[in-house]
């Protein structure tokens, strides 16, 4: 399948980025940054032509120039096409991620998988970010998804995996969803990585298991007075969502 104009250039803009030095990048990154905002989102909205001002401008230079020049054409086309490019919205996310702006960098992992994520990527990057910013709810919620969505398509992105195994693991278990708990520990017993900590969360969902069934058979004593005691183990489902 032929690549269209913007995604040849695109490719060329990333062929350039991996051979630059990480000064060069960081430039390139706050010049992204500075012209194209989250709160927009739309490509080149704020871009302005870069102003070069030496006499005997850089190759460096001269590929940031024809990128702003891409960059512009790419933003007339933008409606024509699509209006959002995940790839950019992942990168820009990554950017701000560097630059320790995590709430900007959560928006564009939002949303770029909220506008048909390219790569596969900005689910488990919007999970981590949650993760990053302690919003427990959230990122559980993101989380499942990835999961659901990673065996769907087969994925066999293992660090991904078993840090989301885990991840739900210990969620529900600080939660006292014990089978969700002891569910996600058992897959997390198939990775190296996460494979003991799995071992010791099993040993203490077993231990509260058996807490709680003593606790249960202590509360037949008061049958008379219709009291009841609910299975820890057994409580209803959490409605798990994520929002930006």
């Amino acid at each position: 399948m032929s690549l269209t104009s913007e995604e040849q250039e695109i490719r060329c803009v990333q062929h350039w980025f991996q051979n630059w030095t990480p000064p060069q990048r960081a430039e390139f990154l706050n010049l992204l940054i500075d012209k194209y905002s989250p709160d927009t989102l739309d490509l080149g909205r704020n871009f302005e032509l870069l102003q070069i001002s030496s006499n005997c401008p850089s190759v460096f230079e001269c590929q940031l120039k024809q990128f702003s020049l891409w960059f512009d054409e790419w933003s007339l086309k933008a409606q024509q096409l699509r209006p959002y490019d995940s790839r950019m919205l992942v990168a820009l996310g990554e950017a701000y991620e560097k630059l320790d702006k995590l709430k900007e960098a959560k928006k564009c992992f939002w949303k770029a998988h909220a506008v048909g994520d390219v790569e596969g990527m900005a689910l488990i990057k919007l999970a981590r970010m949650y993760e990053k910013l302690n919003e427990e709810k959230q990122s559980a919620a993101a989380y499942t998804d990835y999961i659901r969505d990673a065996e769907a398509r087969n994925a066999t992105d293992r660090d991904e995996l078993c840090h989301a195994y885990l991840y739900l693991a210990k969620y529900y278990y600080e939660h006292l969803k014990l089978e969700e708990a002891h569910d996600n520990a058992q897959k997390c017993l198939d990775y190296p990585e996460t494979k003991e900590d799995a071992k010791t969360l099993l040993r203490q969902i077993a231990a509260r298991r058996m807490q709680t069934e003593d606790n249960r058979n202590n509360s037949n004593q008061f049958r008379n007075q219709n009291a009841t005691t609910p299975a820890t183990g057994h409580l209803s489902p959490m409605n798990l969502t994520f929002t930006p």
